[in-house]
């Protein structure tokens, strides 16, 4: 990886943080928006316990997702 990369991900995570003086996420005051950070993982699981887990982790973010779209 060369540092033009890094340098962008580094970037990334200081505005997708917290601002204490202000209390707003810097790229928020900046775009107006906060940004869709979404990474997709392909893994194959060794272990069924821990497909388990994650199958039921998804269900919490879908009940999650839920309660918050009702409110």
């Amino acid at each position: 990886m060369d540092w033009i990369q890094l340098l962008l991900l580094v970037e990334l995570a200081y505005n997708n943080s917290l601002s204490l003086i202000t209390g707003v996420f810097l790229f928020y005051a900046n775009k107006g928006y906060y940004p869709r950070l979404q990474l997709q993982v392909n893994y194959s699981p060794v272990v069924k316990e821990m497909d388990m887990f994650v199958v039921n982790l998804e269900k919490v973010h879908l009940e999650l997702k839920r309660s918050i779209e009702e409110a």
